[in-house]
């Protein structure tokens, strides 16, 4: 929670969220399917967020997306926001991604590769749009990632590409140029740049920002052959100037 250091949640297979209430000393059942109103399991990985303004709120993607208002309560509750999106499915969500300007803009990716924004998440009765139809090229859709200048701007990794759209996902172009034909993992924007991106792949990371037209190598120091799973850009509350970028890595 980056507003209270007291409080954290840690997760493992399938959607079981637990929560410390105590700086890590112990950790409590949170979420979980039969737990505190949710009836679902997800993801090997299930992805949940906590609301960029308000951290009593939090977004956990299982087969539907799931909300809670009260985080931070003894016993909080979660009310399932979707029903089903785009029909029955036993799908289950990959990434649950927030608009970095507009917190009631939310994104899902779904296992099946499809995709789904909301205009309204924090509201009493959220609506999807499916923008599957709209996506390019071919493949897992891996990663999504929104723009800290532009609540119109995002950017998705599909196949060994990635994909830039300026319309909320209506429409993309090819965003690849200098990218190695490799497994793409992760994208991470960096609110300090000139439109910096980073990507994380099998083989390193690498960077591009508004000044540049192709992707550069962003890797000295790292091993080679490792995975990039995870990026993620960690700053003193406040302080974005003393900002560090993170990559967490498969099996190290």
């Amino acid at each position: 929670d980056p507003n209270n250091d007291q409080i954290m949640y840690a997760t493992v297979y399938y959607g079981n969220i637990t929560r410390s209430t105590n700086a890590g000393v112990g950790f409590g059942g949170f979420a979980a399917n039969g737990t505190n109103g949710i009836t679902e399991d997800g993801a090997w990985i299930t992805p949940f967020i906590l609301d960029r303004v308000n951290s009593d709120i939090m977004f956990i993607g299982y087969k539907n997306i799931w909300r809670t208002t009260n985080a931070t309560a003894g016993t909080p509750v979660f009310d399932q926001i979707s029903n089903n999106l785009a029909g029955s499915n036993s799908s289950n969500m990959r990434r649950v991604k927030q608009s970095k300007l507009n917190s009631n803009r939310l994104f899902a990716v779904r296992s099946d590769n499809k995709l789904f924004r909301s205009d309204n998440a924090l509201g009493t009765a959220p609506t999807w749009t499916d923008l599957t139809t709209n996506l390019p090229g071919s493949g897992t859709l891996a990663d999504i990632e929104t723009s800290p200048f532009s609540n119109n701007t995002l950017w998705i990794i599909r196949g060994n590409n990635v994909y830039k759209s300026i319309n909320s996902g209506g429409s993309w172009s090819f965003y690849s140029s200098g990218l190695p034909s490799i497994n793409l993992n992760c994208l991470v924007a960096d609110p300090l740049s000139n439109g910096g991106l980073y990507v994380g792949t099998d083989a390193g990371v690498y960077y591009i920002d508004n000044s540049l037209s192709s992707w550069i190598p962003f890797d000295d120091g790292l091993p080679t052959t490792v995975e990039i799973t995870e990026l993620e850009i960690y700053h003193p509350q406040g302080n974005w100037g003393a900002s560090r970028l993170r990559a967490g890595t498969y099996g190290r």
